[in-house]
């Protein structure tokens, strides 16, 4: 029954493909050649398959045959990946729009993923440092996990490995990949390197051009990507959280169209996010923005923040100052529906006694100015030199649950925050001049 309905799924697949890809193939080098290779593997994937529902198979044959399904089927993958990734170029270069021809890569490639759901391997390094874990010739490795591999380079041969699509490193302590073993891995679409002690991500990244995931967080040495991350065009996650020494990101990552997931926080030493990234339509998660004074032309700001109504998660805007209202109000908060916690974390600045009254209006302006969407969950506000006056709109916040108020060096009276329908949590932590809470908590 299962080769039936496979066979059926295939056999529609044919009927369609060509019409919508002659479309886009004229986009890709040496097009004529990949149709030749798609149509031949196809072609077998239903021979193969008609054999198998004709006659009475074998367990032997059964499972030859299933193995000539999955190599064909990730060729067929890789090939309608290496069009669609083309295209993507072509729309982030020419302002070309995407072909419809290349939705149908996401059959291909749930049919692929069916298929090939127990291809996992799991290695240990239990050899001495800068030994080479070789693995067997006969295995097709498409998953595959390093555990205890030693400080040093990536010592693991990677010649059976070339239609690999997940590499993870555990518990290991790799400085170094080099490009070699890059190069090897150019069907890869899940990169996890995290916790490792990676000094530096070689320029050859930009090769893996089916990279969907690169984890990349806790790298405690690794102070800048390379500029080729910004070719990785369907990449939809990259996680370069708790970086200690991460100085910048590349400057064309608005050139990453398909970036949905960015993970920067705890970067310490991260100056600023690049302007390109307020060009990213479809980022749903970016945890953390930092207000800074870079160039206009150079650094994302907060107003940049207003295309980008599909956030989700948390999202914590670090170091504003007495001057950022007007960015926080071009932002639009309020639109961001989707977004259910927000955590902001005021500028605590060295100034003069005198200058105080300065920065309580300039951070009450900004206070005014978040208004986030009633859906918000949880709010945390810190270091504020405003008054709680300012927080006006915080009752229409029907499903607020959780807030978090800290270190308001001038509040005095609390809002009436005891009316919020859905609260469940409060936090009041060093107010120190907080006088007032109203009776409706009673």
């Amino acid at each position: 029954m299962a080769e039936a309905l496979i066979s059926v799924l295939l056999e529609q697949l044919a009927s369609v493909v060509f019409e919508h890809t002659k479309q886009a193939v004229t986009l890709v080098l040496n097009a004529e050649e990949d149709v030749h290779s798609f149509s031949s593997n196809l072609k077998a994937i239903q021979a193969v398959l008609e054999d198998a529902e004709k006659k009475q198979v074998m367990e032997a044959r059964v499972r030859d045959w299933l193995q000539k399904l999955k190599d064909v089927s990730y060729e067929m993958d890789d090939v309608l990946d290496e069009w669609n990734t083309e295209i993507l170029k072509q729309q982030v270069e020419h302002g070309k729009k995407k072909s419809k021809g290349c939705k149908m890569h996401d059959i291909v490639h749930d049919f692929v993923q069916f298929l090939t759901q127990k291809e996992c391997t799991i290695i240990e390094a239990v050899k001495g440092a800068n030994q080479r874990v070789e693995l067997p010739g006969d295995y097709k490795v498409r998953h595959l996990t390093l555990i205890n591999e030693h400080e040093g380079q990536l010592p693991t041969s990677f010649d059976n490995c070339k239609n690999m699509r997940t590499l993870t490193l555990l518990d290991s302590s790799i400085t170094t990949i080099s490009p070699s073993s890059i190069m090897q891995m150019k069907c890869l679409r899940t990169l996890n390197l995290s916790r490792n002690k990676l000094n530096e991500v070689p320029k050859e990244i930009g090769e893996l051009i089916h990279l969907r995931y690169m984890d990349l967080s806790w790298s405690r040495n690794l102070k800048e990507l390379p500029d080729a991350v910004c070719d990785l065009y369907n990449l939809q996650t990259l996680d370069v959280s708790w970086c200690l020494k991460l100085e910048k990101l590349p400057k064309a990552m608005g050139k990453l169209i398909n970036l949905k997931h960015l993970y920067v926080g705890g970067c310490g030493a991260l100056r600023y996010l690049p302007k390109g990234i307020g060009s990213l339509k479809s980022l749903q998660v970016l945890d953390q923005f930092k207000v800074c004074e870079g160039d206009d032309d150079e650094a994302l700001k907060l107003g940049d923040l207003r295309i980008m109504d599909q956030l989700q998660g948390i999202l914590r805007i670090q170091y504003l100052g007495k001057d950022d209202a007007s960015e926080i109000e071009k932002a639009q908060l309020g639109n961001k529906e989707h977004l259910p916690h927000l955590r902001v974390i005021f500028l605590i600045p060295r100034v003069d006694e005198d200058e105080d009254e300065e920065q309580r209006k300039g951070d009450s302006e900004i206070v005014k100015a978040l208004q986030p969407h009633q859906n918000l969950e949880s709010l945390s506000i810190l270091a504020c030199h405003g008054t709680t006056e300012s927080l006006y709109w915080i009752n229409s916040l029907r499903n607020l649950r959780k807030l978090v108020l800290y270190a308001w060096k001038f509040c005095e009276v609390l809002p009436p925050l005891g009316i919020l329908p859905s609260l469940e949590i409060l936090e009041i932590l060093r107010m120190t001049k907080l006088k007032t809470v109203g009776v409706e908590f009673l």
